[in-house]
């Protein structure tokens, strides 16, 4: 099912992205990969380019990354040292461990999508008797998440990421729309 319209508006945002990377690009010669990311996100947003999805990460503290390396570590030692029988209980240990990351994860998106899963139909822009005339919508958010043991620079550091395309579902019709993407920076834990 196609979500959406072409993406018509952005064909010029991106073209002046482009001109400004080159330019981003052309100033720093000897760029590492990541500097060369680092430049085209910014020009991104320097040319008001659009969101193609929104990523909120669930990044877990330092000691459960130490913690679950610990248990792969382990299980590496032991698998060398011919212990398959401990190395099999590591393995269990550190897929256990992410599986409860996993659902910590499930948790939160499900939150997000209850207190942040909406459209708006209508305009917004003006009131009658104080009233916007518009109106919001209860919708279902698409998305995916993945799972990095790594940080961008390559150290251990377990998070996940999530991302929200900007399509959601509207209850009522069934409509794919533009989420209210306004409450995505107010949404806090409760």
């Amino acid at each position: 099912e196609r979500l959406g319209r072409a993406w018509s508006a952005g064909r010029k945002a991106r073209e002046k992205t482009t001109a400004i990377v080159q330019a981003k690009l052309e100033a720093e010669p000897h760029a590492t990969e990541l500097r060369k990311w680092q430049l085209h996100r910014d020009a991104s947003k320097e040319s008001k380019e659009s969101a193609f999805f929104f990523d909120g990460t669930l990044s877990l503290q330092k000691s459960v990354t130490i913690f679950g390396e610990s248990l792969l570590a382990a299980e590496r030692e032991a698998r060398l040292a011919g212990d398959e029988a401990a190395a099999a209980d590591y393995a269990r240990a550190a897929a256990d461990l992410e599986q409860t990351i996993y659902d910590a994860n499930r948790a939160g998106i499900e939150y997000f999508e209850r207190e942040a899963g909406y459209v708006r139909r209508g305009y917004h822009g003006s009131r009658v008797d104080g009233q916007e005339t518009g109106r919001f919508e209860k919708a279902g958010l698409v998305g995916f998440s993945f799972f990095q043991h790594t940080s961008r620079d390559e150290d251990p550091h377990w998070h996940i990421h999530n991302i929200i395309g900007v399509a959601a579902k509207a209850d009522g019709d069934g409509k794919w729309l533009v989420p209210d993407t306004l409450g995505y920076g107010t949404v806090t834990p409760a």
